[in-house]
């Protein structure tokens, strides 16, 4: 088992936790240490709804970026009031990304996801499982995408906040 930073002797910081092994190999952990008192206000009993509301809009944001963190890049050299040239990246096109919404959970990253890229293209899922099959295998209710999507990198908005 290994973790994601070490540790001084007297240093009380939060460790991030190890990744459990066997998960997808494009599945990507977000490394933020954030998460653990984001969480910890979420499940705490004594926390207002208005303040549960603050810190998942909070978590979300940090899902948000992870994910566009992840999406292909092309270095650009911009103009600053205060150096001549920049080097940096922008994400290539956000008109070839699409981020899909789970309906109902999803929609709370999906708005993240867009005050980080507005204006990029939607799509929506509405998915549930099936109780009466003996594996409850998710069956597909709605699903709208954008033209072209197939052809898009997609974010793909499903949260579990779960306890």
């Amino acid at each position: 088992m290994t973790i994601a930073s070490v540790r001084q002797p007297g240093d009380q910081r939060t460790m991030v936790p190890p990744i459990p092994q066997g998960l997808h190999p494009k599945l990507i952990v977000s490394p933020s240490k954030a998460f653990k008192g984001l969480f910890t206000k979420m499940r705490d009993v004594k926390t207002t709804p208005e303040d549960f509301a603050f810190y998942a809009k909070r978590a979300m944001r940090l899902l948000a970026e992870d994910a566009i963190a992840e999406l292909q890049t092309s270095l650009i050299t911009i103009q600053t009031p205060c150096v001549d040239q920049f080097e940096g990246t922008a994400v290539v096109d956000k008109n070839q990304i699409c981020a899909v919404s789970i309906v109902r959970a999803g929609d709370s990253l999906l708005e993240a996801v867009r005050e980080c890229l507005p204006g990029v293209p939607v799509g929506k899922i509405l998915i549930q499982r099936d109780e009466e099959s003996p594996g409850k295998e998710a069956k597909l209710f709605y699903a709208k995408m954008p033209p072209g999507v197939k052809d898009m990198t997609i974010i793909l908005c499903d949260p579990m906040l779960a306890t």
